[in-house]
């Protein structure tokens, strides 16, 4: 019977390089082979799984099948052996390589040994580490032994090589794809990721195989797949959730013979970013400025896979989300909470996108005061979701009136997060948005009528006028104008309370207030807006401490307007006066930040970094393509700011000089 092969490993750790080392012996404790390389690292955690990595792999090349990995690191041991969710994110993606690896051997252990017993491996990558030059891979062997009379084991073959950095040189370090092939054992394999882990698993064994699989079930309770290439193929796997929080699968089914010729096509499958995430995000975590075209070459080197550039940039944005967060953020001062329960419950939603560096979009729920806002990458549903869903924890339950541009995404996460509220089109987003051009000579007929149609108290009027416009002839207007839902822009059709507002006018007006801090950074944009929030409180607090009526003299003034009209009324006292409202709404400070306990300097994982800017749709204005006639713009300097540029007085961010 074969006898385990011991390979002890370690690794040493010299500022932020590593060096790691792996040596077997047989069990008469005879030298038979070692291996050892040098790598970039961060930790010495990570140095030590790396050199548990590198045990495994050296027992993979000789084809060895019972293995003992011995090693002084009590935590990577510990890790290989416990549970995923215990295993520190800085050497998880080792880890899991390791445990994937270990499936090529019939047996194999791993144990921590005390570092004195460790030291004929530690003498290897110390040297290593020292080594001048940028050696990969040291392998030196001696003669594979028989162990036992009646079997041997088949192992090793006389070598003594050096792999360098070299062209033409052969390489002798095994690929991280090992295995790959053989990543689905058969019914009954686990997988404690749940569905992602399949998913993943599935990308890895399209990507090493070349076969494709068509996802007949892909979801949280199951997943099924299929050959993609042939119908007739008899490759099918199912793989089914076994715990109640399904987030562990199993294979139920597995059949892993393929009959349809499809692998190891001229092209490669397609890459998921999911895959590149899952290879670099502990590399990522530890180095968040490694560079795209350094990933394709590395996945090329370790893996011997092909991958494009944008590959590896959306790998990599996609797990920085994931490890730092995703770049959002959502600002509601306690002070607007406080005062927005004392003024009509209305609020307008509306994004206007940021001019800086980092670009980005600026969402923001307005009412007669900001009330919330936040930085996201760009307007789209997922930024509406995520924007009103956290607007929801900042507002009470009573129903509130939103005024919105028709927004897919707004009008999704409205009726989710505010099931008893009411949101209204705005009249002018609609206007301009009929299918008619402004070049048609029916086209100020067309806005009357719908002006007319928007602002009917009945159902017969509101039909009266969509005929009308049909016999004008222009029944396609129509036609678009009935297929909006009328109980959220028409006056007839209405079901919530809009106070006699129709338009988002309030929301356009945020946009101008905030025009020249669209050009700042995020951090500084948001503190100018807080500042502008905390001038406008403190005025209208002082504003209507100076009111000796009950009222604000513009409401006085427009209540003895309607007054006079209505004279021959029975006029009675509102419950709630207007000055009361309005006093409340601005009573509420909102205190400056104290900085007298802030640290003076941060930690790297403590620091908060700029947002990824999301490129908008179309071409660049400024780096447009120019013909090969066209004459460049003469260069001019403007007597306000005293630059060279093609700006004129219309145009430029600088302030006129007095």
């Amino acid at each position: 019977m074969c006898t385990p092969i011991e390979i002890n490993v370690d690794a040493a750790f010299i500022s932020n390089n590593g060096a790691a080392g792996a040596i077997a012996r047989d069990h008469n404790g005879m030298f038979l082979g070692c291996v050892t390389g040098t790598f970039d690292s961060t930790s010495s955690l990570l140095a030590e799984s790396l050199a548990c990595k590198l045990g495994v792999e050296l027992g993979i090349r000789f084809g060895l099948t019972k293995v003992i990995i011995e090693g002084d690191a009590l935590n990577v041991t510990a890790a290989v052996l416990g549970n995923v969710s215990d295993i520190p994110w800085s050497i998880r993606s080792v880890i899991l390589e390791v445990r994937e690896l270990s499936n090529s051997f019939t047996d194999i252990n791993f144990v921590s040994v005390p570092k004195s017993a460790n030291n004929g491996t530690f003498v290897m990558p110390t040297c290593c580490s020292v080594w001048p030059y940028p050696v990969v891979m040291l392998l030196c062997t001696t003669k594979w032994m028989s162990l036992s009379d009646d079997e041997s084991c088949t192992g090793f073959t006389e070598t003594s090589k050096i792999k360098h950095l070299t062209e033409g040189h052969e390489q002798l370090k095994p690929l991280l794809s090992e295995g790959w092939e053989y990543i689905f054992k058969g019914a009954g394999q686990v997988f404690h990721g749940g569905v992602d882990e399949v998913r993943l698993a599935v990308s890895k064994y399209c990507k090493k195989y070349g076969y494709t699989v068509a996802k007949v079930k892909n979801d949280r309770l199951r997943f099924t797949g299929k050959c993609g290439r042939n119908a007739e193929c008899p490759w099918y796997l199912h793989c089914i959730p076994i715990d109640t929080a399904k987030s562990v699968f199993a294979i139920k089914e597995f059949n892993g013979e393929h009959k349809c010729g499809g692998a190891y096509k001229l092209k490669d499958p397609p890459v998921k970013k999911k895959l590149i995430k899952h290879l670099f995000k502990d590399q990522i975590q530890s180095n968040p400025s490694i560079k795209p075209n350094d990933m394709v070459a590395q996945v090329k080197s370790c893996y011997g896979i092909d991958i494009k550039y944008h590959h590896a940039y959306k790998g990599k944005e996609t797990s920085k989300a994931e490890i730092y967060g995703d770049d959002r953020l959502f600002i509601c001062f306690a002070a607007c909470m406080e005062g927005y329960r004392f003024i009509r419950p209305m609020l307008y939603c509306d994004a206007t996108f940021l001019n800086g560096r980092f670009k980005g979009t600026l969402m923001a729920a307005t009412g007669f005061f900001l009330f919330a806002y936040a930085l996201v990458p760009g307007e789209d549903i997922e930024g509406w979701e995520w924007f009103i869903e956290n607007l929801q924890h900042c507002i009470e339950s009573r129903p509130i009136t939103f005024i919105i541009d028709r927004h897919e995404g707004l009008k999704q996460s409205i009726p989710k997060y505010f099931p008893n509220s009411y949101h209204s089109y705005c009249f002018h987003h609609l206007k301009n948005n009929l299918p008619i051009k402004k070049s048609h000579e029916k086209y100020k007929q067309v806005q009357d009528l719908f002006h007319k149609a928007a602002s009917c108290y009945s159902v017969d009027k509101y039909e009266s006028t969509l005929n009308e416009m049909c016999i004008i002839g222009c029944s396609w207007v129509s036609k678009y104008i009935r297929n909006i839902y009328p109980k959220h822009w028409e006056n007839a059709f209405s079901v919530g309370c809009r106070y006699g507002t129709h338009s988002s006018t309030i929301a356009e007006s945020f946009n101008n207030w905030i025009l020249p801090e669209r050009d700042m950074p995020p951090a500084a944009l948001v503190n100018e807006i807080r500042i502008k929030i905390m001038r406008m409180s403190a005025e209208r607090r002082e504003l209507g401490r100076n009111y000796s009526n009950s009222f604000t003299p513009i409401y006085k003034s427009l209540l003895k307007s309607h007054v006079d009209i209505g004279r021959p009324w029975s006029v009675t006292e509102s419950a709630l006066l207007w000055f009361e409202s309005f006093s409340h709404t601005y009573a509420p400070a909102i205190r400056p930040i104290p900085n007298y306990d802030s640290p003076e300097a941060y930690e790297p994982e403590e620091r908060v970094l700029p947002g990824i800017p999301r490129p908008p749709p179309g071409r660049p204005p400024k780096k447009r393509i120019r013909g090969a006639y066209e004459k460049e713009r003469r260069p001019m300097k403007y007597s306000n700011c005293k630059k060279i540029g093609n700006h004129n007085k219309a145009t430029c961010r600088v302030l006129m000089l007095e």
